[in-house]
């Protein structure tokens, strides 16, 4: 846990109203003394704004719970007081419908016609086809196709004698001794893990039905239920997921001898390689699933723009939703609240501090003349696949836009955790003037930007990227805590998250009076080569120690052809040290495309020393 300063320690002391209901207001400096300081107004309204919206009251912000309302009823609020218009119509309010879960109506699993009922733990995905099937059982490994790893599940010469059958898959991908991943260095597990890429790759393969069982690696996982696996888009098979318990079962009224030692001979076979294998058994079953709809909301304000510049829109956004209350597991049905401090009361309260900034700017007669309209948007349902903010970029008439109309797309995710005064910006690249001006405002504020200059698509920007509107993402890095009932208010860097606010308001400043607007750059045109490595680099430190870790590697880049491995931490670039992941990203971009360079990287206890030749883009 992060150790505050006193200024920051007294600053939480000051901002202890538990639920307003009506728009928080900072208390004025006090007066210092011997054994007090001065508190920053603004980092105190910051702090009691992300205790509020992080608060067991709130509910962790899950579409459509009350704690959700008590969210968009504090926002509506914030917005009405500051003195912003409703962005549509007479309303702040945009509703959306949202899948929040699914309701089991049948649950079948038979063996040879003999149910699983006492014999370990399945449930049916939730996206699940609702229907019967009938099939013989074959095992077919980790259903994984990776180049890169040239491994795959699937031999062309045994597609036909696939199709029609009930495919058995392992979770996870090859696993070491430990049962951890044998394909990276330290264990983590790389894309090839994820569910829906198995069950989407055994479809393609054409099975009736799919059963993903938990291998004898990892034979105590909780296994994914329905209600936790609603996301990914509906299938169109039947779906489960089981214990290893429930797979002995299977192999043990398929005739094996020692189920125990058959799972385990799969599970080697797989981890090497193809592993094609008819059980003998006949798996069949149903399932039956109602899904359960509940409305969202996007909320909006609007601060009108004048004169030429009047029809033009700066959108600045956060999402403010979170994965509220939920089970660890089917068989554990105790309730886990993730507070969600960070992600996203963090972007939320700096969404709202920059309204109420630019409100009471406007009132100030030295605003200038022309100006363009700021859109402040709180988006809902982001954890579900960016389902708000692509709602509202769908339906932009209903705030009385045209895609044309937008200038640019500003947003903030996780800007609570500014460590060492690095924050994190990508999509310098999509506008023309972007890396520029952010890298001018960054040094004049004294912070350590981490520029990227593609915009990624994991978070609110990208429905309007896809618009060819220039956007900008800011972030403060992952950590430990993230999507955990850890992520709560006390860790908030909260000076970190007004300076966040202070970098983003002098940008917008130049947005929202400057004649020229920032031009779209498409990816193709993004000026000169830069050089490259190939590499995600890990967005937190190593507790005190040098270094960059890298978090995936990109298949066919620089790095994996050089032989880089996700987990390997980079200490040194051609013998100078590596001191954190901001370094090793101004070291990349001040080397040209095709140099050749010596990176001393730390391997689990090894140390080794790779050259590795840049790539361009």
């Amino acid at each position: 846990m992060r150790r505050h300063t006193l200024a920051l320690t007294l600053a939480l002391a000051l901002a202890g109203c538990s639920r307003p209901s009506a728009p928080v207001v900072a208390e004025q400096p006090r007066t210092t003394t011997a054994t007090t300081v001065a508190v920053d107004p603004a980092v105190a309204h910051y702090q009691q704004m992300v205790e509020h919206l992080a608060s067991p009251e709130l509910e962790g912000r899950n579409p459509g719970t009350a704690g959700a309302a008590l969210a968009r009823d504090w926002l509506v609020e914030q917005f009405r007081h500051a003195g912003l218009e409703p962005a549509f119509g007479d309303r702040y309010t945009q509703p959306f419908e949202v899948t929040a879960g699914v309701e089991v109506k049948k649950e079948k699993l038979h063996a040879n016609d003999k149910p699983f009922a006492d014999s370990g733990d399945y449930d049916p995905f939730g996206t699940s086809a609702s229907a019967a099937f009938a099939g013989e059982a074959v095992f077919v490994g980790y259903s994984i196709d990776s180049k890169r790893h040239d491994y795959h599940s699937y031999p062309k010469d045994q597609a036909d004698a696939l199709t029609g059958k009930v495919f058995c898959v392992y979770r996870y991908e090859p696993t070491n001794d430990k049962g951890r991943s044998a394909w990276t260095a330290d264990g983590s597990w790389t894309s090839h893990a994820s569910l829906d890429s198995k069950i989407k790759l055994a479809e393609r393969h054409g099975a009736a039905a799919i059963v993903v069982f938990n291998p004898p690696a990892r034979r105590n996982a909780v296994i994914r239920s329905a209600s936790g696996s609603v996301f990914g888009g509906a299938r169109k098979v039947p779906i489960f997921s089981a214990d290893y318990a429930v797979f002995k079962q299977l192999l043990k009224r398929a005739g094996k001898e020692n189920p125990e030692q058959f799972a385990k001979q799969l599970e080697q076979q797989a981890n090497v390689g193809p592993a094609i294998v008819p059980l003998g058994v006949t798996l069949s079953g149903e399932v039956e699933l109602k899904s359960i709809k509940v409305t969202a909301y996007n909320i909006a304000a609007a601060l009108p723009g004048r004169g030429a510049l009047a029809d033009q829109v700066v959108v600045v956004g956060a999402h403010y939703d979170h994965l509220g209350f939920g089970p660890v597991g089917r068989k554990n049905k105790k309730l886990v609240f993730r507070p969600g401090a960070d992600d996203n009361a963090s972007g939320t309260a700096a969404l709202v501090q920059l309204a109420q900034r630019f409100a009471a700017r406007a009132k100030n007669e030295n605003t200038p003349a022309g100006r363009r309209a700021i859109l402040f948007v709180a988006f809902d349902a982001e954890e579900r696949g960016l389902i708000g903010s692509k709602y509202f970029a769908k339906h932009l008439e209903q705030a009385s836009l045209s895609a044309g109309q937008i200038t640019a797309m500003l947003n903030m995710d996780m800007v609570g955790r500014l460590r060492n005064d690095r924050l994190f910006v990508s999509g310098v690249d999509t506008g023309d003037r972007w890396r520029k001006r952010v890298s001018s405002i960054g040094e004049a504020m004294g912070l350590q930007l981490v520029l990227t200059g593609p915009a990624g698509n994991r978070s609110d920007h990208s429905p309007f990227h896809a618009l060819d509107i220039p956007v900008l993402h800011l972030f403060t890095g992952l950590h430990a805590d993230y999507h955990q009932p850890t992520d709560t208010a006390d860790k908030i860097n909260a000076a970190g998250g007004v300076r966040v606010v202070a970098f983003l308001e002098q940008l917008m400043l130049d947005l929202w009076a400057e004649p020229v607007t920032v031009a779209f750059v498409a990816p193709s045109e993004a000026g000169p080569p830069r050089a490259f490595l190939g590499i995600r680099p890990r967005m937190t430190d190593r507790d005190g120690k040098n270094g960059a870790g890298i978090d995936a590697i990109t298949p066919g880049g620089p790095a994996q052809k050089a032989g880089l491995l996700a987990g390997d931490v980079i200490v040194g670039w051609d013998g100078k040290t590596v001191n954190n992941t901001t370094e090793l990203m101004q070291r990349i971009g001040n080397t040209t495309p095709g140099d050749e360079v010596e990176l001393t990287v730390e391997r689990g206890k090894e140390t080794v020393d790779i050259k590795v030749k840049t790539g361009k883009r």
